[in-house]
């Protein structure tokens, strides 16, 4: 909540779980696009997104690095750092354009960590299903089977490796 307020996003986390529900319950699918890196963000705001991500497990998500817009409170609050990577043509989506509590080999592997954890759940809700009734939910399954037992130590790794960055910034 506390990013999202810094942000000005003007929605508190209660609604998003409860505008989850409600779209989850009339067929309409959901992907979150998730940002990271935003001003006084902390690895607790961090596992509190981590974990919004996986109660609601929209059908998919994104995920990039805030980004400060000309224009906005947050990038007047970064302006002076921004010499060196001016806009996306100085930049790639998971770069950091300003000094952050974390350095950007953390976010890289942030990215990557939830991206696997995240298929890697979604793998096994399809598993489950498929064990619940093989006949109407066998599409795709040996290439999901497959999948999973990918991101089962992909996961693992990802994790020790964003760990392993963000305590290199400390």
């Amino acid at each position: 909540q506390k990013i999202l307020d810094a942000m000005e996003k003007d929605i508190k986390v209660e609604q998003i779980y409860e505008a989850r529900k409600k779209l989850k319950d009339h067929g309409v699918r959901v992907a979150f696009f998730l940002q990271f890196g935003y001003l006084g963000e902390t690895l607790d705001d961090i596992r509190r997104t981590e974990k919004m991500l996986f109660d609601l497990m929209p059908d998919d998500m994104g995920i990039s690095v805030s980004y400060p817009l000309p224009g906005t409170k947050f990038h007047e609050q970064v302006k002076a750092d921004l010499v060196n990577k001016a806009n996306w043509s100085d930049s790639d989506d998971l770069a950091l354009m300003f000094k952050n509590t974390y350095p950007p080999a953390f976010y890289k592997m942030l990215h990557r960590y939830l991206h696997k954890k995240f298929r890697k759940k979604q793998g096994f809700q399809k598993l489950a299903a498929f064990a619940r009734n093989p006949i109407k939910n066998n599409k795709g399954i040996v290439r999901t089977f497959a999948a999973t037992l990918y991101y089962l130590p992909t996961t693992v790794m990802y994790k020790w490796l964003m760990n392993r960055s963000q305590s290199k910034s400390t």
